[in-house]
């Protein structure tokens, strides 16, 4: 889950530079936050940053994305299976 925490820490650290409390992967409500934090930094303006990041950054960041994507999902999934 290595690539969901640096995730969850790259959020926070934005976060609490806003002056806002950190997310946290045991809240239900910040795990959809997260989520929806995820699914605007995957479309496609976000993702190539308008089109300012080679296509290998662009490619990196896809995967780390969806990484941090399936790993959100398993730990929403664990979290139902109690």
């Amino acid at each position: 889950m290595k690539e969901l925490n640096d995730y969850l820490n790259i959020n926070n650290g934005y976060r609490a530079f806003t002056g806002r409390k950190p997310l946290d992967l045991n809240n239900p409500e910040d795990r959809k936050s997260l989520f929806n934090r995820l699914q605007s930094d995957l479309c496609p303006d976000h993702l190539t940053m308008d089109g300012e990041l080679s296509r290998a950054e662009v490619k990196r960041r896809y995967e780390f994305l969806i990484q941090v994507q399936e790993q959100l999902e398993q730990v929403e999934k664990l979290e139902l299976t109690y």
